[in-house]
Order: C-alpha cells, then structure tokens, then sequence
C-alpha cells in the first residue's frame, strides 16, 4: 500500500489542517499495515506509548484519534476486529488485531 493513497484517504477524514495530528494517525495506519494477521494490539503498544503518556493525553482525543483509526483502516479495507473484555477505559488501550 503506498503513502499517498493513505495520506489522501487521512486527508479525505480529517477535517482539519492539523499536522502532527495528521503525521500521529499516518504513524499508527502503518504500524497496523505492519501486523501480523490476528496479532492482538493497543494503539498505547503500537506508539509504544507508558501509562503515564497515555494518560496525559485526553481521553476524547484518545477516543477521536482511536475512531479515526479505525475509518481510515475500513477505507483502505484493513480488516479490523475489536476485542472487548466487558471493562471500560482509556481508547488507546482498546484491544484490537488486524484479521484477513
């Protein structure tokens, strides 16, 4: 898949003009381009952000960034399978794996 098919789908999706915004979604979509089929990830592990990080950034902005995600993953047709264990939390430690 190359890079510009993606940054014009992350353009497409993002409404706005923000790039760093923009370059942290572009990083994640090509770690999850990387997976292993059926590998089990977090989007925390693929930045290979720590807690503390990960708690430093707000939650509605880890619930954006998480969604987004997954919209530009579904457009480039990246199967994507969500994997909930009943509990509740910040989105970049929701559970998912690339699937084919």
């Amino acid at each position: 898949m190359n890079n510009e098919k993606i940054n014009n789908i992350i353009d497409e999706t993002i409404e706005n003009n923000d790039s760093l915004f923009k370059e942290l979604i572009q990083n994640i979509v090509n770690k999850i381009i990387e997976l292993s089929d059926d590998e089990e990830t977090t989007i925390a592990k693929l930045m290979n952000y720590t807690n503390e990080q990960v708690a430093c950034v707000e939650p509605l902005d880890q619930g954006r960034t998480f969604n987004i995600v997954m919209q530009i993953c579904d457009k480039l047709d990246l199967k994507i399978e969500r994997i909930t264990d009943g509990f509740g939390g910040l989105a970049y430690h929701y559970k998912f794996k690339k699937i084919k």
